[in-house]
């Protein structure tokens, strides 16, 4: 099936119109139909998304929805650059940069996320870690429970997510906390992971990290309180993680406890 370009293929911003044929177990060919005069046909590797991470979602801003005449989710497929290594295992997903397709006018845009509004996708998310579930290894202890060795992070909402021990043993076995996306409440959060936890969680690029905080549940949402003193940070390329306790005095902005109250209607 061909498609026009509406909004461009990053890198390849001359490509006009392309063609997506499929492949097998969900993978994808597109090709470029055509280009800039002198520019050689090329062509992408694709996955479906929902075969590998059913619970892929994002937003379709306005923009976009203006471009390609889109009037409801019917006529949609979305797939997902794919950077092919030796193994199917090994190979990475583009999850923050997701290719939008309509079918009903034959229209097609990459479509660029906010990455601090979507912590939970990477440029480059290995698919044997996301086939194994957001199961982690933990390199550096969570405060309290530092026999923990190892967790699983389930979204709840595009604001929190779960954590829980996967220990065997009866002490940890049901034991979890609740997560939030700190650039929700707190767009402009910061800090540097310092660079033994680099070391560490095998960090190559930034662009590989999911940040979470713990909160700490009240009665009401609002009235829960926030750490963002001590944040949890995940490697998506390798499921490693920690937690990294930061120093008051360098970031004399952030608490251990910052109700949630505090930042809603900002």
């Amino acid at each position: 099936m061909t498609f026009s370009v509406k909004s461009p293929i990053l890198g390849f911003e001359d490509i006009k119109t392309v063609e997506i044929e499929p492949l097998e177990n969900g993978f994808f060919k597109i090709s470029s139909k055509e280009r800039d005069e002198g520019k050689e046909s090329v062509s992408f590797t694709v996955v479906n998304p929902y075969v590998i991470r059913p619970d892929y979602d994002f937003e379709l801003p306005t923009p976009y929805q203006v471009l390609m005449d889109i009037d409801d989710n019917s006529g949609l497929e979305v797939y997902n650059m794919v950077m092919l290594s030796k193994t199917i295992e090994d190979s990475g997903v583009n999850f923050l940069a997701p290719i939008v397709c309509n079918v009903k006018n034959k229209t097609l845009s990459q479509v660029v996320l906010e990455p601090k509004f979507y912590p939970q996708y990477g440029q480059a998310e290995r698919i044997g870690a996301i086939v194994n579930k957001d199961v982690y290894v933990v390199k550096g202890p969570i405060l309290g429970f530092e026999d923990i060795t190892k967790v699983e992070i389930t979204p709840l909402d595009k604001f929190f997510v779960t954590m829980k021990s996967k220990q065997s043993n009866d002490e940890h076995k049901n034991t979890s906390f609740t997560l939030i996306n700190p650039y929700i409440l707190r767009p402009d959060y910061s800090f540097d992971v310092p660079t033994p936890y680099q070391v560490l969680l095998e960090i190559h690029d930034k662009s590989e990290l999911r940040v979470y905080n713990m909160v700490m549940l009240n009665k009401t949402i609002e009235e829960s309180g926030v750490n963002f003193l001590a944040p949890i940070v995940c490697n998506a390329r390798n499921n490693l993680m920690a937690q990294i306790v930061l120093d008051p005095k360098d970031y004399v902005e952030y608490s251990q406890a910052e109700k949630i109250s505090k930042f809603l209607g900002k």
